[in-house]
């Protein structure tokens, strides 16, 4: 654990030290095949009124019922409702999708949005998850743009990478892309690292 500025290890370290408060309440999410039980049970009493692939719907409709006692609370993610409706024209089933939607994409980033929706495509037809082209060869960035770009292309990474590990019963694993995939991560956040080492050049 580290900091950007010297001045704010002090406080890390002082955090470190402290004890950690036992946590007093829990958050649950219900699984995939919960999901998918939960979605059937309203369209059979006749409370959808929408497709079966509507995630959107049906997770407004399982926060609205669900209730949860003791020491848990139901876990809820506004971006959860903002990737089912990224998501709500692929053709995926309803738990691909509630699974997508617990993935690690930055909302805030338009690349990122597009290599989730890209990726998706790319699962709804059933092929190998790649690394994409323009993540390749990273260099030292040279201004604040060229530093956006390369932490867009790890969050890209990480995304590939995560989707690879949940979907790999779907689509097939090509453990050697996987590794590439991997070790063009790290080779990015080490250009970021040298980078941040010369923050005044870089105008931050």
């Amino acid at each position: 654990v580290t900091s950007r500025s010297q001045e704010d290890l002090p406080y890390i370290r002082e955090c470190l030290e402290k004890d950690i408060d036992p946590l007093q309440r829990a958050a649950i999410l219900p699984t995939p095949e919960h999901l998918e039980a939960f979605s059937r049970t309203l369209e059979n009493s006749g409370m959808r009124g929408k497709s079966t692939a509507d995630l959107r719907h049906v997770l407004l409709c399982f926060n609205e019922i669900a209730s949860v006692d003791g020491d848990y609370f139901l876990g809820y993610r506004d971006s959860m409702h903002v990737v089912a409706e990224i998501l709500q024209n692929v053709c995926l089933s309803l738990q691909d999708k509630y699974t997508l939607s617990l993935c690690p994409v930055v909302l805030q980033s338009q690349r990122s949005v597009e290599a989730l929706k890209r990726y998706a495509v790319t699962l709804e037809q059933g092929e190998y998850l790649r690394v994409a082209r323009h993540c390749l060869d990273p260099e030292v960035p040279q201004d604040f743009d060229e530093l956006a770009l390369l932490c867009d292309n790890v969050n890209e990474l990480d995304l590939l990478l995560w989707m690879q590990l949940r979907f790999r019963s779907k689509v097939p694993l090509d453990e050697q892309e996987r590794e590439w995939a991997r070790e063009i991560r790290d080779e990015t956040t080490q250009r970021i690292n040298e980078a941040l080492q010369e923050v005044d050049e870089l105008g931050l």
